[in-house]
């Protein structure tokens, strides 16, 4: 899709027509000053918040294996 110059937002190395510059969580329009982005993924402020304090880190919360998981694989 052809993205215009006026209705671009581009972050972290991606383009984003403004419109679709949405929150994972309730597809809320973001705004540049009031976004998150983790693992590629963008939340508005609220739902990032909420999320990491749900489950107490980023992993677990945004459905990422966790990293001690993968430190705790036994090599057989």
């Amino acid at each position: 899709m052809k993205v215009y110059p006026l209705e671009k937002i581009s972050v972290h190395g991606a383009i984003y027509h403004k419109k679709c510059f949405k929150c994972m969580e309730c597809h809320s329009i973001l705004r540049m000053d009031s976004y998150s982005y983790n693992q590629g993924l963008l939340y508005c402020t609220p739902h990032f918040k909420r999320l990491f304090i749900t489950k107490g880190n980023y992993d677990t919360a945004f459905g990422l294996e966790q990293h001690k998981e993968k430190w705790n694989a036994s090599v057989a």
